[in-house]
Parts: structure tokens; sequence; C-alpha cells
């Protein structure tokens, strides 16, 4: 099964490996999926859907959803599932943050004066490789993220100090 991501024109779709559209959301109730609406894929064939101010969780057939988390944080995203499907990452107000799948123990895991993204389990889910302190440089073209690796542990590592990968 192939999941599409919804877009600006359409909505979640849930295709076979010949093209065959198995399901389709094009929003919740009567509100349609936007271009900052995101679904992924979960180990165990479930898949989380960012929806709003809301992590949301469907099983197969896909036609009900359950909440995972209310996300009420002015900016927040960059979801990204452990190899395991136990935890979820994501970037909270410019930091990482960890939590379990279920949506249960939200803890923050970077701090530092810049901003955090993109943290990335390495396939041991023992570790996460984050983006960190962006350079904006347009003119020159040479804008790019600091990559850093933490242990993902749940403990809050200081980014202004470096890596601190044991």
């Amino acid at each position: 099964m192939i999941l599409v991501a919804p877009d600006a024109d359409n909505g979640i779709t849930i295709m076979d490996m010949d093209g065959d559209i198995k399901y389709e959301m094009t929003g919740i109730g009567d509100e349609p999926f936007s271009t900052s609406d995101d679904a992924y894929w979960l180990p165990d064939n479930n898949i989380l859907v960012r929806f709003q101010n809301k992590l949301l969780r469907s099983a197969p057939p896909y036609n009900n959803l359950t909440l995972v988390k209310e996300m009420n944080y002015e900016k927040w995203g960059n979801v990204r599932i452990s190899n395991n499907g136990q935890k979820i990452s994501m970037y909270i107000n410019k930091h990482i943050f960890l939590m379990d799948a279920n949506g249960s123990n939200l803890v923050q895991v970077t701090d530092s004066n810049g901003d955090e993204a993109f943290g990335e389990f390495s396939p041991d889910d023992k570790f996460l490789l984050l983006g960190s302190d962006y350079f904006h440089a347009p003119a020159s073209g040479n804008s790019h993220w600091f990559l850093k690796v933490i242990p993902a542990d749940g403990k809050k590592y200081n980014m202004d100090s470096g890596p601190e990968v044991p």
C-alpha cells in the first residue's frame, strides 16, 4: 500500500501497488485538509494524521480517527515516527520534543538560543539526527542547517555547546 499525504488539491489517499485507490479522506468533518496537514505510515499499518492542532490515528480500514494529542502550540511540525513505532519526534516552538506514540510523555529534548528541526531517528531508534542553528544566506545560496546527533533517551541536550553523543 502507498500513502499519499494531502496537498493543495487532494486529501489523504491510500492505494495499492497497481495504483488502485483503496481509501480517500478529503478532510475531517466539514473541514478539508490544507497544505499544512500531513499523514504518516506507522509500522503497525496504522496512519498518523496531522490535522490543524491535532495528531490523530487511524487503523485499517481507515474510516475512524482517534485523538492522539491536542497540539495547542503556536508552531509545531516536522513529525517523525521511530522505526519501531513507539516514539514520535517533532519541533514545538523552535525545539525538538519526543513523546510516546500514544501521545503521553511529551518531553523537550533540545535547548538552545537557536532553532532545531527534523528530529530523524537512527535505524536502531537510539539517536536523533537533527538540524540546528539554521544559517540563512539567500544572496550566496549558502543557507543550511548544522547537523547534530543526540541520544533519543528523553533527556534534554543543549545544542549551543555542540553535539552531545556519548
